[in-house]
């Protein structure tokens, strides 16, 4: 964040995050500590999560898993 405007960037397959920095006025006395918050983060598109395949074959695609691969996590899913 820069003043009042917020810069948001995505990098592909990478997750995304909003986060907000509030840093509180210095006052007399205070021991009030500034504070780093997430407000938002994206989810993945990763083909075996369960609501990423239902969108896909409702879109009418079709989800490849490797054999095993709920077990083992190894091998590449593909749309």
């Amino acid at each position: 964040q820069v003043g009042t405007r917020i810069y948001i960037a995505n990098a592909g397959d990478s997750r995304s995050f909003v986060g907000v920095h509030v840093t509180p006025p210095p006052t007399a006395g205070s021991d009030a500590k500034a504070t780093t918050a997430i407000v938002f983060g994206t989810r993945e598109d990763k083909a075996h999560l369960m609501k990423e395949r239902e969108r896909v074959e409702h879109m009418g695609g079709t989800v490849y898993l490797p054999n095993g691969f709920m077990d083992t996590g190894k091998g590449t899913t593909r749309v």
